[in-house]
């Protein structure tokens, strides 16, 4: 069924079948063009990372760590990790789908807020790559829809 999804939307998934998961390693369009879609099927987790196509160099990892962790403080779905080894730098995603079905609509609604949260997060996470913006000011731009009232504090 995710396979499904996955053909409907043409990203072409490359499928990998292993005892305990199903893996979806897809290109698409956009900042985090390489993705993996995995299905833990004994954990009954469905898990998604878009990766960018940009990493952090090593001297500006402590400020992709601080963006990072400001953007994911806003955000209601997902988040943003980095490898402080490498700089690689993803967007992860993910469904439990204990005891039930795998429902292709939640993660079809997981892929989609997904690819919004990283159109709004790409551009102000390349200005502090490019030392264009401080991560304060860039994450204060990824700021949620309107819509979206801001979490109170306890």
């Amino acid at each position: 069924m995710v396979r499904s999804l996955l053909i409907a939307g043409n990203l072409d998934p490359q499928e990998e079948s292993r005892p305990d998961q199903t893996i979806f390693r897809m290109v698409m369009e956009g900042p985090a063009p390489k993705s993996v879609v995995r299905i833990l099927i004994d954990k009954q987790r469905y898990i998604a990372h878009f990766h960018f196509e940009r990493a952090a160099p090593p001297e500006l990892r402590g400020k992709v760590a601080e963006y990072i962790t400001r953007v994911n403080y806003g955000l209601i779905t997902g988040n943003l990790e980095m490898s402080f080894d490498t700089g690689a730098i993803r967007y992860r995603t993910s469904i439990d789908f204990t005891n039930i079905e795998l429902p292709v609509q939640m993660v079809r609604n997981a892929m989609l807020a997904a690819m919004e949260n990283i159109e709004r997060i790409a551009i102000p996470l390349w200005d502090v790559l490019d030392e264009d913006a401080a991560p304060e000011a860039a994450a204060a731009v990824t700021s949620p829809p309107e819509d979206v009232a801001p979490f109170e504090e306890p």
